[in-house]
């Protein structure tokens, strides 16, 4: 393995760590190697423009996206999708859109093609275009492909503004069970199974809440979503 893919992937386990800051010298790092492969360095400047995007540097993300697409081969899903990515930078969500189609009809199982267009349709880019209903086929091949937390986190949302509060909650189970210790997953699987109406599984719930959170579960003693009742939120 290179150096370089060695630096990557330490940046990248900070980046999901959420240690932006020290993830980036890793990326530089792993940039500066000039002999490694063009579709590695697609690779680490995908990864350095997530990180500056992630901290709010844009014009430094666009930088890197646009560097992506100097080694892309020119239209290739990679040549589209990060074309769309700056585009999103730029608030232009439908240019987006019209690149991401043209990766998605190159290869339907292009993993980050799927999952922008899922995004933008469950309203992560602004409401103009939030279709749950269409997002829902590409949070579903998201989470297919990658089977990570954060797609599963997407496709339960979506479930849920679908009103597939059942489909939601057994997800958001799924990733309590792996992160037992988070307490919005928690909260989230007490207020659905309020909304739901089954007592027997919101006092278990409520339990492993006050054990972990007692100032939480108070919260949702004193006011509990009630039976029927559909309004969960979610910060995008």
């Amino acid at each position: 393995m290179y150096k370089a893919d060695l630096l990557n992937e330490e940046a990248s386990r900070l980046m999901n760590a959420g240690r932006i800051s020290e993830a980036i010298p890793l990326y530089h790092q792993a940039i500066g190697f000039t002999s490694v492969p063009d579709s590695n360095k697609s690779i680490y400047y995908s990864n350095i423009a997530n990180a500056y995007n992630g901290i709010g540097n844009f014009d430094s993300a666009k930088f890197f996206l646009k560097k992506v697409i100097e080694v892309s081969p020119k239209g290739s899903c990679e040549y589209y999708t990060n074309y769309a990515r700056i585009f999103l930078i730029d608030s232009l969500p439908e240019k987006a859109i019209n690149s991401l189609e043209k990766a998605y009809h190159l290869n339907q199982d292009y993993m980050l093609a799927n999952n922008i267009l899922g995004l933008i349709y469950t309203g992560s880019y602004g409401m103009e275009f939030y279709d749950p209903q269409k997002a829902l086929p590409y949070n579903s091949k998201t989470l297919e492909l990658t089977g990570d937390n954060n797609a599963k986190f997407v496709l339960a949302k979506n479930y849920y503004y679908l009103e597939m509060v059942e489909k939601s909650v057994a997800l958001f189970k799924e990733m309590y069970k792996d992160y037992p210790d988070n307490i919005d997953y928690l909260s989230t699987i007490i207020m659905m199974e309020q909304e739901l109406g089954n007592k027997n599984d919101v006092d278990f719930y409520l339990e492993k809440m006050k054990a972990l959170s007692p100032e939480t579960y108070e919260g949702l003693i004193n006011d509990p979503v009630e039976a029927g009742v559909h309004n969960l939120t979610w910060e995008e």
